[in-house]
């Protein structure tokens, strides 16, 4: 007589094993990122095509690791990596999403300040008298 052994899914292999799910991961960031076109917008960050990505955002498949790594690199990476990592603990962690913060406000900041410039020059050049009520004509 056999005697069969059964594992917990944690620790067998196979069909039932445990495995990180990304379908939500995925469809989450895509619902951050981007207000529409959300498989179109995948498709070109994951370098996929659209039906792909439209397969992982209902949950039928899953990126591969290539596919998850094109995502990283690309001009969205850091996003992707905050939303994997949304309730990480790690010192090298909070470190990075501190710094990437601060940088992202310097970026404003310099915005702002030349915004600022411009609609001084603007102002003492009468450029603003032209436009009545200031509304960014320039």
């Amino acid at each position: 007589m056999r005697t069969i052994i059964s594992r917990p899914p944690a620790t067998s292999f196979g069909k039932h094993r445990k495995t990180f799910r990304l379908h939500g991961f995925i469809a989450r960031v895509a619902r951050r990122l981007w207000r529409g076109k959300h498989a179109a917008e995948l498709a070109f960050h994951a370098k996929v095509e659209e039906r792909t990505a439209e397969y992982w955002l209902a949950g039928d498949t899953q990126p591969s690791a290539r596919h998850l790594t094109n995502l990283l690199r690309s001009d969205v990476g850091f996003d992707v990596l905050a939303e994997l990592m949304a309730d990480g603990e790690a010192d090298w962690w909070r470190d990075l999403a501190f710094k990437h913060e601060v940088a992202r406000l310097d970026r404003r900041a310099e915005a702002n300040w030349r915004e600022i410039r411009r609609v001084s020059r603007d102002m003492e050049t009468g450029e603003m008298r032209k436009c009545g009520f200031y509304q960014g004509c320039s």
